[in-house]
């Protein structure tokens, strides 16, 4: 075992031999016992502190006892209660206020193409630029 092996068992497993893969554990003993450096001892205390955190996470207090069956009732895919249960008109307004959108879009929204008012505007604002740019283009 070398020392990024080891990296990664106590990463993934934490400091506690006894959690370690079997096929790993004598190895990672054999390297700890060979090893054990100042570097090494700070990473299993702090896999160590980390194992004792995790731990004391489980004891959960004052969660009901039927949360986790909530919760999943409640998520993507679950059936749908009797009270819950979506009204048959509601799909039915949904397409209507999509063909409505689509519709209203289309009649009002622009053509791309710019009107004669638009083009004489925009003439008007930009022909005096050309005018007096024109003697500096030329220079070039």
């Amino acid at each position: 075992m070398d020392r990024t092996r080891f990296d990664r068992l106590v990463s993934a497993y934490g400091a506690a031999p006894s959690r370690w893969p079997a096929a790993d554990r004598e190895a990672a003993l054999v390297f700890l016992r060979d090893h054990a450096d100042d570097a090494l001892r700070a990473q299993l205390e702090e896999a160590a502190r980390l194992d004792r955190l995790l731990e004391s996470a489980r004891d959960l207090t004052g969660v009901p006892g039927n949360l986790e069956a909530r919760l999943l009732a409640s998520g993507p895919g679950a059936k749908s209660r009797p009270g819950m249960a979506t009204p048959r008109w509601a799909s039915m307004a949904a397409a209507v206020a999509l063909i409505g959108g689509l519709g209203l879009g289309w009649s009002f929204g622009e053509t791309g193409q710019p009107d004669r008012d638009d083009m004489a505007i925009y003439i008007a604002a930009f022909d005096s630029l050309q005018a007096e740019n024109s003697a500096w283009v030329e220079e070039e």
